[in-house]
């Protein structure tokens, strides 16, 4: 299953997601358990300066945030070459935070897959 967590965000200012759960608990006893695998990172069409960064943000208990990496943006696109992270449940919850820096335009594609 997929999740779009980031559709099209424009790059020209900063963001950042709220924390998003690795493990996808069954609602009222529907559906199946679901963890998170990966994460794919695509962007496209970025304008300005490209010195943004994108930092996968990682927590257990939503009060303290550890960075597990930071993505320098360094190319106007990376649709053919993106960023995929193996992600191992090892904590519960991720976050993904946007700097921009000099970009001043372009646009911001992330996709959670989950098993």
């Amino acid at each position: 299953m997929t999740s779009e967590i980031i559709r099209q965000q424009s790059m020209d200012s900063d963001f950042v997601t709220e924390w998003i759960p690795i493990i996808l608990d069954p609602i009222n006893n529907f559906g199946s358990k679901a963890i998170a695998s990966s994460l794919q990172i695509i962007w496209d069409s970025v304008t300005g300066t490209l010195n943004g960064a994108i930092e996968l943000q990682a927590t257990d208990d939503l009060d303290n945030t550890t960075i597990g990496m930071t993505i320098g943006i360094a190319t106007n696109s990376n649709s053919t070459d993106t960023e995929l992270i193996l992600l191992n449940p090892a904590f519960k919850f991720i976050k993904i935070k946007y700097t921009a820096n000099g970009i001043t335009g372009g646009k911001l594609d992330a996709v959670l897959w989950y098993e």
